[in-house]
């Protein structure tokens, strides 16, 4: 087995564990998600093995985000993407690069705020430079800039509202060569 699939394998299995104790009662600080080789809860805390090149290793307390960033939300930690966490206000705290283990955190800055917009929605997903609210508002950071962009709300625009006929419509999918049945001629 590879290093990477028995990292994926250890995660799992942390998830498994925190999982089966939180169906007794629901966890206070639930698993957000993963990166890298560690885990982040919802306050803030990261887990992670005692080293980056450790497979087998015992995870344990690496450091908390918002303690490392200087910068306390008063918001839980929703989604995570690689190394960038953003709380359900809009707040994103980025991990430092450059082959540290463990990495701080350092707060980059809050999405509404950037956007020069309010949101009614809490922050529910990330893609990195990405971001979606429960509201369906989408949010992107300009490359290279650290400014995000209100791009839209996938719960509204236009619907297709043009009507079809069921030949029509056969036709468009029929696979070439097939014979057309009598009642398509």
């Amino acid at each position: 087995m590879t290093k990477h699939f028995m990292a994926i394998v250890v995660v799992f299995a942390i998830a498994l564990a925190v999982a089966r104790q939180s169906l007794a009662q629901p966890p206070a600080n639930p698993v957000v998600g993963f990166y890298g080789n560690g885990a982040i809860l919802a306050n803030g805390d990261t887990y992670g093995p005692e080293s980056a090149f450790c497979d087998f290793c015992t995870y344990h307390f690496l450091n908390n985000v918002f303690v490392t960033a200087g910068h306390q939300s008063a918001d839980p930690i929703a989604a995570i993407a690689g190394g960038r966490a953003v709380t359900a206000g809009g707040d994103v705290y980025d991990q430092e690069t450059g082959g540290c283990y463990p990495c701080n955190w350092h707060y980059s800055n809050n999405v509404f705020q950037s956007a020069g917009r309010t949101s009614s929605g809490t922050v529910v997903a990330t893609a990195g430079a990405v971001v979606m609210t429960s509201d369906g508002d989408i949010y992107q950071q300009g490359c290279c800039s650290p400014t995000w962009v209100y791009k839209g709300n996938i719960f509204s625009g236009p619907t297709a509202a043009t009507r079809t006929s069921w030949g029509a419509m056969k036709s468009r999918y029929r696979m070439e060569g097939t014979a057309k049945q009598a009642q398509d001629r």
